[in-house]
């Protein structure tokens, strides 16, 4: 990282705790799979998380279409790791089974250990 300016404080690199008050994050993106549209608002998703994790970790997040409708995952949906999506503007005509779904995350670079495998979304 290179940067232009006055210096304000010097840092050291072994010292996590100080590092850990800036936030320098690196951009992911999760993607999944829509598997069935329910109704005008909600759909079924597959393939973001494995059966064994805990889905609890992503309800409230919010995923993107490619045409960049807004859902935000609900709730969790039978016991094979797929979840359900509610749109509150309404899906559109055009979202089908097998279309895919993405779900930007930001990962802390200098966030204590137990917080780097917090999902966030900013």
């Amino acid at each position: 990282i290179a940067f232009y300016g006055r210096i304000a404080t010097a840092l050291d690199a072994d010292d996590l705790e100080n590092l850990s008050t800036y936030k320098v994050f690196k951009t992911k993106e999760r993607e999944c799979v829509i598997d069935r549209v329910t109704d005008e608002r909600n759909v079924i998703v597959k393939n973001l998380l494995s059966k064994e994790s805990d889905m609890t970790r992503v309800i409230g997040l919010k995923v993107y279409t490619k045409d960049r409708s807004e859902g935000r995952i609900e709730s969790s949906f039978g016991k094979t790791g797929k979840l359900k999506v509610y749109f509150p503007d309404g899906v559109n005509n055009a979202l089908k089974k097998g279309e895919i779904l993405r779900l930007p995350l930001k990962r802390y670079v200098f966030a204590p250990q137990e917080e780097k495998k917090k999902l966030v979304q900013e």
